[in-house]
């Protein structure tokens, strides 16, 4: 039996006999060997088809995998768009309301100054002021029916008036007038 190291025989196969030229192709005036086309230049595929194939379940692997994954990033875009718009709902509605306040504090600051004016009807004052600017003395001029006039009665307070008697002065007084004798 032939050694497997050895080749197929003893003699070497230049004709000539030179080792050196064996090696080298170019030396010995051979043209070295291009690989076949799919030989060596295209990785080998374990399924024994061309180069260019691809394998089916690799591919459909990577398919169910894709599909996966575009309908996770779907879920994600979704649940974003319904945030944004929730929070654009959120944004509107706290708008809405501040709008509301700004009114409300309007109305009072002008129902404040109506009413120091003496204004009867405030609603309609309010609603009137709005053509003059907010000025409540521009207002007064143009519609006085809608202005009582300030009452000049001085009203007391329920003290006593600075210099006026007492009331154990005012007794004395009276009994003085009346001829009684004075209280001890």
């Amino acid at each position: 039996m032939a050694d497997p190291t050895k080749g197929e025989g003893t003699e070497p196969q230049d004709p000539k006999g030179g080792e050196a030229n064996a090696q080298d192709p170019q030396q010995s005036g051979q043209q070295p060997q291009d690989p076949k086309p799919g030989e060596g230049s295209q990785p080998h595929d374990p399924d024994g088809g061309e180069g260019n194939t691809v394998n089916a379940h690799k591919y459909e692997r990577d398919m169910a995998n894709k599909d996966k994954e575009i309908e996770s990033l779907k879920a994600q875009l979704k649940e974003l768009t319904d945030a944004k718009a929730a929070s654009g709902d959120q944004t509107a509605q706290l708008r809405k309301e501040l709008d509301e306040m700004k009114q409300s504090l309007a109305d009072e600051k002008a129902n404040s100054a109506l009413s120091k004016a003496g204004c009867i009807d405030l609603d309609l004052a309010r609603t009137a002021l709005a053509a003059y600017d907010g000025d409540v003395d521009k207002l007064k001029e143009a519609k006085p029916y809608l202005f009582s006039e300030p009452d000049k009665t001085h009203r007391s307070t329920g003290g006593r008036p600075a210099g006026g008697a007492t009331n154990d002065e005012q007794l004395e007084h009276y009994r003085k007038v009346a001829g009684l004798p004075a209280k001890k």
